[in-house]
C-alpha cells in the first residue's frame, strides 16, 4: 500500500510539472507570434486591449504572475519583466517560465523586477515620498537573528495615512532593491515619524540600505566562520 501511495504521488507531481511545462511552452508560442505588437505598446492605438491579452495569456500559465514591458531602449531592444509582485511562493513559477523563454530578436526577458536604486520620487494621488529623505532603523530578533525588520522614519508622517505610506515604502524598497532582494531580505516593515535626530538614534539613510545588507552579510559570515572554528 505504501508503494502504491508513493507511486501515485510521483505520478501526480509529474503530471503537475508536465502541465506547467506545457503551459509555459504555450505562452511563449503565443508571444513569439505576437511580440512585434508589443514593441511600442504604450503608443499603440489598442494599448489596453493588447495589455489585457498579454495578461490573459500569462494567467493561463499562472494567475498570480504579472509583467512589465519597456519601450524600446537605446540599443533598440525591449525588456519584458515577469514578476510575482514579491510573492515568494511564486518565485519558482517565474524562474521556470523565464528559463523556458525562446530567444527573440530585440527582446530581453527578465525574471523579477530588477533593482533601480533610490534616485526617484514616489508619487500616487496626493502622496509623494522622496527616498532620499527616508531613514531606516534595523530591527533584529534575538530568537531569529536571520530575520530583518525595518522601522522607516518618514518626515511629516500623518498617522491617519500610515497604511498608505507603509504600502508606498514597500514599493520604494521593491523598486530600489529589486523584487527578489526585497522579498527575501526584508521580513517586517513599520513606518514612524522621522525623529528629529535620526542619525543619533541609530537610523541610516534609506539609499544606503544595499550597503547595510552587504555589511550584514559579511558580519554573519564572519560569525559563522568563528563558530565553526570554535
Amino acid at each position: 500500500m505504501k508503494l502504491a501511495r508513493v507511486t501515485a504521488a510521483i505520478e501526480t507531481l509529474t503530471m503537475t510539472a508536465t502541465a506547467e511545462d506545457k503551459s509555459a511552452v504555450q505562452f511563449w508560442a503565443w508571444f513569439s507570434q505576437h511580440h512585434e505588437q508589443y514593441r511600442s505598446v504604450d503608443r499603440a492605438a489598442g494599448r489596453e486591449e493588447l495589455l489585457d491579452q498579454f495578461q490573459e495569456q500569462l494567467h493561463r500559465y499562472d494567475d498570480e504572475l504579472y509583467f512589465e514591458i519597456s519601450e524600446p531602449l537605446t540599443d533598440g531592444s525591449n525588456e519584458l519583466i515577469i514578476t510575482a509582485e514579491g510573492i515568494r511562493e511564486k518565485f519558482p513559477a517565474v524562474d521556470a517560465l523565464v528559463e523556458a523563454a525562446p530567444v527573440l530578436t530585440n527582446w530581453k526577458i527578465i525574471a523579477f523586477k530588477p533593482p533601480y536604486g533610490f534616485d526617484f520620487t514616489y508619487e500616487a494621488d496626493d502622496l509623494m515620498l522622496d527616498p532620499g529623505q527616508l531613514w531606516f532603523l534595523p530591527l533584529r530578533s534575538k530568537s531569529s537573528p536571520e530575520v530583518l525588520g525595518l522601522r522607516v522614519g518618514v518626515p511629516g508622517l500623518d498617522e491617519d495615512d500610515m497604511d498608505r505610506v507603509e504600502n508606498a515604502v514597500w514599493i520604494i524598497l521593491d523598486t530600489g532593491l529589486g523584487e527578489k532582494v526585497c522579498a527575501e531580505r526584508i521580513n517586517h516593515l513599520e513606518v514612524v515619524t522621522l525623529p528629529e535626530h535620526a542619525k543619533d538614534d541609530g537610523y541610516i539613510a534609506l539609499p544606503e540600505i544595499s550597503d547595510y545588507l552587504a555589511w550584514r552579510d559579511r558580519k554573519n559570515s564572519e560569525q559563522t566562520d568563528e563558530g565553526e572554528r570554535g
